[in-house]
């Protein structure tokens, strides 16, 4: 089970209609195997059958620095009805709740692929940073992902949507084109770029040191500047040269702001994701 602090906003919206003046409160979100389990004023579920879309472009309130949104789209079993679920939450975890939900969705919807010259169907199954095609069991890690986009090819008798993906391990390079459901590839598609950007983050972070990524665990949790300076004991002039760095390499950005104080200005540092 995977599960989120949020704030959130049950129902966002109904039909083409958005709340957008209506209030956040706080809650926890849970994934099983079945359903999303919103727990707060009341408890809701939301049944993953029944998900839409996750994160469709529409107008969404404002939400606080450091914190990230997810948006699922899903329709009421008894009302016939389409229902907006809106959730905000620290970065990190909306990213790994967002992961696991889009691996569920995709878990079960059946797709065609073609890797090399061979044409198969079956399912798909993600570990950790392999995407894994069965029942050929081929397996490719995103690692090895060189391009990846979505294109149009001929059937012969009609153009169809894929999602194309051109893979190198070692000295070899291979094609492969993966056909969904049209109303489901877009699950796909956020799952395989979700795991690009993750793999691509995690290569970076290796580049830092301990220090620096302990600093940037606890930005992306949402402490404060004086509770990261106590934390590891670090000085103002240290702090400030690890979120620089953190900057430059596009992990945070810095928002500086200016104090009125007895002996005049004094720069404070208030650093989101």
């Amino acid at each position: 089970m995977v599960e989120c602090d949020v704030e959130y906003i049950y129902p966002y919206g109904r039909g083409f209609i958005v709340y957008t003046d209506k209030p956040w409160l706080q809650g926890k979100i849970y994934l099983t195997r079945k359903d999303i389990i919103i727990v707060g004023e009341k408890e809701y579920k939301i049944p993953l059958i029944s998900i839409i879309s996750v994160d469709k472009r529409i107008t969404l309130p404002t939400i606080k620095e450091g914190r990230s949104t997810l948006l699922i789209e899903f329709l009421d079993i008894i009302s016939r009805e389409k229902i907006y679920a809106l959730f905000s939450g620290y970065g990190s975890c909306i990213r790994h709740f967002k992961k696991a939900l889009l691996t569920l969705l995709t878990s079960t919807i059946s797709i065609s692929y073609k890797i090399g010259d061979e044409w198969s169907k079956g399912f798909l199954r993600v570990d950790n940073s392999e995407l894994i095609f069965t029942p050929t069991n081929y397996t490719l890690n995103v690692e090895n992902i060189l391009k990846l986009e979505r294109r149009t090819i001929s059937t012969g008798f009609s153009n169809v949507g894929v999602i194309y993906i051109k893979e190198k391990k070692e000295d070899e390079i291979k094609e492969i084109y993966v056909i969904t459901p049209p109303l489901k590839r877009d699950f796909f598609w956020q799952l395989f770029n979700l795991m690009v950007e993750e793999y691509m983050y995690s290569q970076i972070i290796s580049k830092l040191s301990k220090t620096e990524r302990l600093v940037l665990l606890l930005i992306n949790q949402g402490a404060s500047v004086g509770e990261i300076l106590r934390k590891h004991q670090l000085s103002p002039d240290e702090f400030k040269k690890i979120t620089d760095k953190l900057q430059e390499m596009g992990l945070i950005n810095k928002i500086i702001l200016l104090k009125i104080t007895d002996k005049g200005k004094k720069v404070v540092e208030n650093v989101t994701e």
